[in-house]
């Protein structure tokens, strides 16, 4: 399954941030999290250069953005020789995936302000990226914003964010995973209340016999 599986979806407009010509979303791949994202046995300063680093499967070519900022990243991760591995297209959702839960990960401050957000996540943006995000139109397939709904819904729900699937285990979480991202509604896409714990017991009234001597 590929990014042709997602469903397209509208949302209604949110407020827009702008950092000089592009919009700045706070939960962007571009930002670096509170601690590195750990993959292929290699450190990246943000998702988006261990993104990048994942289309290849040789070790020194993905060694190589460990040292790349964001915009480095994605440039390098543009370029078509040495070819991209033949099967990025079903693996690329579930890659992301495991970047994603990294970051937002309990205790870190992203995961915090994602509980605190009272809108849908969505990953507006002004370069044309309908897979990842939606554009102005706000219509896109927005799986980034999906992924981030997920994990919401699941610390919501469970206390915890699960870590994503290891390398191998990809092209498998992938078909998993878009029937999944497909099926959040409205509902999912806002944070749900915690379940509440049940009230304390109450201590019982005193009777005459427990005032006895």
């Amino acid at each position: 399954m590929t990014f042709d599986d997602l469903v397209t979806r509208t949302y209604d407009p949110q407020p827009i941030v702008w950092k000089g010509r592009y919009i700045d979303n706070w939960f962007s791949n571009f930002h670096a999290g509170a601690q590195p994202i750990q993959f292929s046995g290699l450190s990246f300063q943000t998702i988006e250069a261990a993104y990048q680093a994942a289309k290849w499967t040789d070790q020194a070519r993905r060694a190589l953005f460990q040292n790349l900022d964001a915009s480095q990243s994605k440039k390098e991760g543009r370029r078509k020789f040495p070819p991209i591995r033949p099967d990025w297209e079903q693996v690329a959702i579930a890659a992301m995936d495991n970047f994603v839960r990294q970051k937002f990960q309990p205790g870190t401050p992203e995961l915090e302000r994602l509980m605190r957000m009272d809108v849908p996540p969505v990953e507006v943006n002004n370069w044309n990226d309908r897979r990842w995000g939606v554009e102005m139109d706000w219509t896109g397939k927005n799986a980034l914003g999906l992924i981030l709904s997920v994990i919401r819904w699941e610390y919501a729900r469970t206390g915890m964010v699960l870590p994503g699937a290891e390398e191998p285990d990809w092209q498998q979480r992938q078909i998993e995973l878009i029937p999944m991202l497909n099926r959040v509604g409205p509902a999912a896409t806002r944070a749900p209340r915690p379940i509440a714990a049940p009230p304390p017991p109450q201590p019982e009234e005193p009777t005459q016999a427990s005032f006895a001597l």
